[in-house]
Order: structure tokens, then C-alpha cells, then sequence
């Protein structure tokens, strides 16, 4: 009599818990569903890079100033045009770039945020959440590249020389002060997606490419969070290759390598650098999409 009670509660108990379960995976897939219809992406404006003053055209190095870089950034036959020539071993490259960098640094433009890139208007960012994560196929990163020219120039006391074709998405994250001028205080998240890395050794000067990995470094020049991303490779010199890249996968890994809640894009580099090399790239385009 008395396990017969105690099978009946227990039974009772399961499905009272499978109900609540179902009833609370329904709502949240619900929840998710609605969020989804409401969710904000970026774009970039003129990614097919047809009017003149959509992106600020810029050069770098580091450290600054540098008297021993050579670079033009410009527009050739509708394409993103750059070269560098750096003949020390520190870094340099030819940018293009829209959105707001953190710091108070250079900013060009506005990026857009919208559903999709029909309704996207001009916003000061963008924001994803730990919490809701982004769904698979469904935002990407889109490019077309060809380099012309590439090798190294010198090593100094670096073991190796680079040519990098790296778009960088710089982020806020949290409510960190994303405009705190000093720039070894922590408040961006800038994510290299390597398109391409080509390297050279010192010892035997051969020519090699980086694998598809990820990892976080320190930079010597701010304190903001760097993540790389290698996602590919340019071999073939004179030949377009096109990229399309998942953001979904890109933001999971922020959010792995960075303990924030949430982060909001804010700016968007294109271009070419490297570290004791040079190098002579073009970007037919370079856009955001979204597919249902």
C-alpha cells in the first residue's frame, strides 16, 4: 500500500517536472524566436567601395611616427586599394576604415544597424549578448581580395616577418568608458579576422602560412583586448579569393577569450599590414549579410 503512494507521488512528480520542462523550453524558444525578429546587426556603408568619402583612407605604424614606411591607401577601378613598405621590423599598413575606434582615436563615418541591410540606419553601435547567442548561418562577414605583391624587406631582431590581410572589428564590451583616453586602460575588444598571414623565417628566408587558429595577445602599444582569428589563406598572387565568414563563430569566441556579458561593435578596418614586409592588396568588397 505504502510503495503504491510512494510510485503514484513519484510519477506524479515526473511529469509534473516534464510538463513545466516543455512548458518553460517552449516559452524560451518562443523568447528566442522573438528576440530574434528584433535583433540588431551591422553593415557597412558603400562595401562595394563606389563613392569616395565612405571610409577614412589612412596609413599606420608602430611605433610612431616611423620614417621608414612607405604606403598609399586609394581607390583603383571600384576596389580598396593599399600598399605598404616597411624596412625595419616593427609593424605598419595601409587602412580603410568607418566607425569610431576607442580612445578618442581616429574615427570616420557611422556604421549601420538594422534587421538587414535594407533598414540599417546610421548608429553608434551594435550589441550582442552572452546570453543570446546569434544563431549559425544566419550574419556573415563577406570579402573579395587579391594581392599583388608580397615578400620581406628585414627582420632586425624579430624571427620573423609578416604580410597580414586582417580585417579588425573593434568592440566595447560591458560599461567600460570606450572613449577613456588612455589607452592602457581595458575598454575594447579589437578582433583580427585573418584572411591570409604570410610569414617568413629569419633563418631560411621560405615562405609559409598560418593555419586556421585563434589566439589572445598582448599588444606593447594599449592595454585593449587583441584576438586573431585565422580563417584562411592567400596563396596565389594576382588572383581574387573570396571569403565568407560566420559571425557567429566570431562572436562565441569573444566572448570565450572575454569575460564580458556583452559587447558592441563599434568600427570596422580593412587594409593590409604586416611586420618587416611589404605588400600591395586590393578588396573588390567587403560587407555584412544576413540569410533567413
Amino acid at each position: 500500500m505504502v510503495l503504491g503512494i510512494t510510485l503514484t507521488i513519484t510519477l506524479c512528480f515526473l511529469v509534473v517536472i516534464s510538463t513545466l520542462y516543455f512548458v518553460l523550453r517552449a516559452d524560451y524558444e518562443q523568447l528566442s524566436a522573438l528576440i530574434e525578429t528584433m535583433r540588431e546587426y551591422f553593415f557597412f556603408q558603400d562595401g562595394e567601395f563606389l563613392n569616395d568619402g565612405s571610409w577614412s583612407l589612412y596609413n599606420y605604424s608602430v611605433p610612431e611616427p616611423s620614417n621608414v614606411v612607405e604606403t598609399f591607401q586609394k581607390y583603383t577601378n571600384q576596389c580598396a586599394h593599399g600598399f605598404y613598405n616597411i624596412t625595419d621590423g616593427d609593424w605598419a599598413g595601409a587602412q580603410f576604415l568607418q566607425g569610431q575606434l576607442p580612445h578618442g582615436w581616429r574615427g570616420w563615418g557611422s556604421i549601420l544597424g538594422g534587421t538587414s541591410p535594407e533598414n540599417a540606419k546610421p548608429v553608434n553601435g551594435v550589441t550582442f549578448y552572452r546570453e543570446f547567442p546569434i544563431p549559425e548561418n544566419k550574419f556573415f562577414f563577406n570579402a573579395k581580395v587579391k594581392i599583388l605583391q608580397r615578400n620581406y624587406t628585414t627582420f632586425g631582431d624579430n624571427t620573423w616577418a609578416y604580410a597580414n590581410i586582417a580585417p579588425q572589428f573593434t568592440f566595447a564590451y560591458d560599461d567600460e568608458d570606450y572613449d577613456d583616453p588612455n589607452k592602457w586602460n581595458r575598454v575594447a575588444i579589437n578582433v583580427e579576422i585573418i584572411l591570409s598571414q604570410a610569414k617568413w623565417d629569419k633563418e631560411t628566408r621560405t615562405l609559409t602560412h598560418t593555419d586556421n587558429d585563434t589566439w589572445l595577445f598582448e599588444s606593447p602599444w594599449d592595454g585593449d583586448y587583441h584576438i586573431c582569428i585565422v580563417v584562411g589563406k592567400i596563396i596565389e598572387l594576382n588572383k581574387w579569393y573570396t571569403f565568407k565568414v560566420d559571425m557567429k563563430d566570431v562572436i562565441d569566441t569573444v566572448f570565450e577569450y572575454v569575460p564580458a556579458q556583452k559587447i558592441t561593435f563599434k568600427a570596422i578596418i580593412i587594409g593590409n599590414d604586416g611586420s618587416g614586409s611589404y605588400s600591395e592588396a586590393m578588396y573588390e568588397c567587403a560587407y555584412m549579410s544576413v540569410e533567413n
